[in-house]
């Protein structure tokens, strides 16, 4: 369901880009052959961050589109929209 870009979206954008860095910083580490449990370090980081961000973006999605179709007594798109999400935290690690 598209969304008009909000805050929220940006704030999302802006942590994917700091993920981006943090992983071209690891393939960095990696060329210059640094301490294997330095470059450990910053992928358990970047892994965390993902993991936050897979949060936000559930949350964003329950808070939003899932209220948006309870409201509205959408039955139907509110049984999917939760068949969806179970579907999605089964297969989240």
């Amino acid at each position: 369901m598209a969304k008009q870009w909000g805050a929220s979206h940006k704030h999302q954008l802006n942590r994917i880009s700091r993920m981006e860095g943090q992983l071209r910083g690891i393939r960095n580490m990696i060329e210059d052959q640094r301490y294997c449990i330095e470059i450990l370090q910053q992928i358990k980081a970047v892994r965390s961050a993902l993991k936050s961000l897979e949060l936000d973006v559930i949350n964003e999605h329950m808070d939003n589109c899932l209220d948006e179709a309870v409201s509205n007594k959408d039955p139907v798109t509110t049984r999917r929209m939760i068949k969806e999400i179970k579907t999605v935290l089964e297969k989240i690690e």
